[in-house]
């Protein structure tokens, strides 16, 4: 993982944000976080994958098909 290369600090931010892509993972009993439309929740939760992955340039953690 990348965690060797951050400062303590990043390190501790990583570490929080892989664990809310976690517990969204946990929450995605559907296709979508409230049933089986999209609404503002999912839309909010988009915004941090996005983040990660379009402005941070880093993967997703492995094993979270749902995410």
């Amino acid at each position: 993982m990348y965690y060797s290369q951050l400062k303590p600090e990043e390190k501790q931010a990583a570490e929080r944000f892989d664990s809310h892509l976690q517990e969204l993972e946990g929450r995605l009993q559907a296709d979508f976080l409230l049933g089986g439309e999209p609404t503002l929740a999912d839309f909010c939760a988009y915004h941090t994958l996005w983040f990660k992955l379009a402005v941070g340039e880093l993967p997703m953690p492995a094993g979270l098909p749902r995410v």
